[in-house]
């Protein structure tokens, strides 16, 4: 693969921890019966969307954090059979196309490998699937009729854009789709806390549980870890592309896991979720002694180097840069359910004279 298409993907890829995209107007809310007073179960970090218990079935509520938490989508999940089209039967789902990595990332940890029957590319997949997976493309992309011919009981995709007409196609072929908006939230754990979501879909409620707990547990300690350790090293954070340097704004995921490692991020001040642009100078003159430096979009130092050659007037270029470049597909399958080891590394990265904090990096690498 050429170098700039690697870059493209992985400037792609950076948006999904810091983009947050437009909002469609459309709503499709899943039929029921009001007059039955539901419980809201309550999240413990995801925003993004409500889980209401009923006597005889569920209600998931996809919503917008960036326009009031307004319902997007929601979604009937049942043992018995419902009309609506935004309904599903855990107990029927035998065959799914997820769209995104993180879902096949999340399917996996929920046992549900085996129900995957297409994928929109298999060379972005960490592990192998049987070659009886098809290869279906990005969803605004996708062939209709090779969905349609596949017959999937749900196709999962993310929402960047749900304006797209292939969603109404889809529709029309009564070919059902599920919103999983996991990228959405700005909290590690509750981007990880989404699998709850995904275990009710397709009835693996207690294994969703125990997974997500475990990973709450695990990322809880490190947190506590890293509040006793008083030195809190600056970081910089970020992706080249073009003539622009993007780094994630500081009410970001990504900006959210650098405080939570001990890291002092330099553009902890900036506002907003999705990503601020700097020019190459800007990132130079503002930098030139910040200790560390994540995610430049190479394997190595002559690939940054490839990217502006000034590059090496940054401390951090001398043995302080990391990136997950050297496995990116790994990383985005399962890094948003598996936000305990990305916190682990960061801690070991920054914080590598603790004792403590020495363990084996699970998707970082020091560039050299």
């Amino acid at each position: 693969m050429k170098i700039s298409r690697i870059i493209t993907i992985i400037i792609g890829l950076t948006f999904l921890l810091v983009y947050s995209c437009q909002e469609s107007e459309e709503i499709i809310v899943a039929e029921h019966d009001e007059t039955e007073k539901g419980d809201t179960l309550i999240n413990e970090y995801a925003k993004a969307f409500r889980i209401i218990e009923y006597s005889s079935k569920h209600v998931i509520e996809v919503l917008s954090p960036n326009n009031d938490f307004e319902v997007l989508e929601s979604y009937i999940i049942s043992k018995k059979e419902n009309s609506s089209y935004n309904s599903f039967q855990p107990n029927k789902i035998s065959s799914i196309i997820p769209l995104s990595s993180t879902h096949i990332g999340m399917l996996n940890k929920l046992e549900a490998k085996d129900l995957i029957i297409g994928v929109s590319a298999k060379n972005l997949l960490c592990s192998p699937l049987p070659n009886s997976v098809a290869e279906v493309g990005e969803l605004g992309n996708s062939d209709l009729e090779l969905l349609v011919s596949l017959r999937p009981d749900v196709i999962i995709y993310s929402g960047f854009n749900r304006d797209m007409p292939i969603l109404k196609k889809l529709r029309d072929s009564n070919i059902k789709t599920f919103m999983n908006y996991e990228w959405q939230e700005r909290h590690p754990l509750g981007r990880a806390e989404w699998i709850k979501v995904l275990g009710l879909l397709i009835g693996k409620e207690q294994i969703a549980l125990e997974q997500f707990q475990k990973v709450k547990s695990n990322y809880e300690a490190l947190l506590a870890f890293s509040k006793e350790i008083n030195e809190k090293p600056s970081v910089v954070a970020g992706t080249p592309y073009g003539d622009i340097f993007h780094a994630p704004a500081g009410n970001s995921y990504l900006a959210q896991l650098i405080n939570d490692a001990g890291g002092d991020y330099v553009y902890k001040s900036t506002e907003g979720t999705a990503s601020i642009s700097k020019t190459y100078e800007q990132i130079i003159s503002e930098n030139k002694s910040t200790q560390f430096w994540l995610n430049p979009a190479a394997k190595d130092k002559l690939g940054v180097l490839n990217l502006h050659s000034s590059f090496d007037k940054l401390n951090a270029f001398s043995e302080s840069m990391y990136s997950y470049f050297h496995n990116v597909n790994c990383f985005w399958e399962n890094s948003a359910i598996e936000p305990d080891r990305l916190l682990s590394d960061l801690i070991s990265i920054f914080h590598s004279s603790s004792s403590k904090s020495k363990v084996k990096l699970h998707y970082y690498r020091l560039l050299k």
